[in-house]
């Protein structure tokens, strides 16, 4: 519901006899939002009009607005058009957000990271993340990423990212979360399931582990794998040196397969299982295709 606010006319005037710090006092008790606010959406419901009347209060007004709300951006943009203009009516107030939640697809590729980081750097899958760098006074960042290959989590496109925001904005606050409801709710959508709806019984061996599913598919929501891409520790270096010298990545078992006869809140508790076979393995990746992002950059500078 849209806020409303007092039919009579207030004078700005007298707002504006107030020490700004009383000002911004006034804002963020205002301003602050009972949920999170999509960057698309048009903030005249947000904003009172008294501050609308001054352009001191208005400007103050918006970078309060940024600053105090959690604000919701998806990455899923059209990779033909290019990156859309994704930060609102009022772009240049971005670089006053502090809580950001995005939303994304994984993405994958083939390449090595030495191979990425060379030709894939401006791509649209990097430019999608690497605009998060756009933001000075970021504090917290919750990634919601729908697993979508029965891969091991590709991080290739936003691994060096996460990095580079924890080096630059020290203290930052990530927290990634993954799911894999829209790729189950692909194979819960399988017309494939039709032919034996009002069988009891599985129609062959692959998918033993299947009954024909129930009406509705129910989602389980987002986990917390934020332990995974975390920055790697000793232990983690230690255990690849020794068990995993050529730093080859296990095959992760299926997830339509695995997951798909659970219950809801089975697949939350198995969920991490599905997205990489050796953790400590997956952060030493990270950290070194990091290293490899740092030097291409050094050089792309040394160049420009």
């Amino acid at each position: 519901m849209a806020p409303t606010w007092p039919a009579s006319p207030v004078r700005a005037e007298l707002l504006l006899k107030l020490p700004r710090e009383l000002r911004d006092g006034i804002y963020d008790h205002v301003l602050k939002q009972s949920g999170e606010v999509p960057l698309k959406a048009s903030y005249l419901d947000g904003i009172p009009p008294l501050f609308w009347k001054d352009a001191t209060l208005l400007a103050e007004a918006l970078q309060n607005f940024y600053a105090v709300n959690t604000f919701v951006l998806s990455l899923e943009t059209d990779a033909f058009k290019g990156l859309a203009k994704p930060w609102g009516p009022y772009p240049e107030a971005k670089t006053h957000i502090r809580h950001l939640v995005i939303t994304c697809g994984e993405r994958y590729s083939i390449k090595s990271a030495a191979e990425y980081e060379e030709t894939a750097w401006c791509s649209h899958d990097r430019r999608r993340w690497s605009q998060l760098l756009e933001l000075p006074n970021l504090r917290s960042l919750t990634v919601n990423l729908q697993k979508m290959h029965e891969t091991s989590l590709f991080t290739m496109d936003f691994g060096p990212i996460l990095y580079a925001l924890r080096e630059s904005r020290p203290g930052i606050n990530i927290t990634f979360n993954i799911s894999f409801d829209e790729k189950l709710q692909s194979v819960f959508d399988d017309p494939w399931w039709s032919q034996f709806n009002h069988s009891p019984q599985p129609v062959n061996q692959q998918f033993a582990a299947f009954n024909a599913p129930p009406d509705r598919y129910k989602e389980m929501g987002f986990i917390d794998i934020s332990e995974l891409v975390a920055a790697p520790s000793e232990e983690d270096y230690r255990y690849v040196a020794e068990f995993l010298p050529r730093k080859k990545m296990p095959a992760v078992p299926r997830a339509a397969e695995g997951l798909m006869s659970e219950t809801a809140a089975n697949r939350r508790v198995l969920g991490k299982y599905y997205v990489v076979k050796e953790p400590g393995l997956l952060r030493v990746l990270m950290e070194d295709q990091y290293r490899v992002y740092l030097k291409c950059e050094k050089e792309r500078e040394a160049r420009a």
